[in-house]
């Protein structure tokens, strides 16, 4: 979705919007979101392949 934004932001900064400055801050968004915020699903891919089986060994009185 931010790819997609960051398209229409650009495409309405080079057909000349009646806001820039609402165009320009979606594209530093979509910037920060890709460079910040996205890289961290690699990281995370790992947790969610691995499962629920090591969470749920415990009983319920366990906790």
């Amino acid at each position: 979705m931010w790819l997609k934004s960051a398209r229409v932001a650009h495409d309405a900064l080079e057909g000349g919007c009646d806001d820039p400055a609402f165009y320009k801050a979606k594209l530093v968004t979509a910037q920060f979101y890709m460079k910040r915020i996205l890289p961290q699903a690699a990281g995370l891919v790992g947790s969610v392949r691995a499962g629920k089986a090591s969470m749920m060994a415990l009983d319920e009185m366990s906790f």
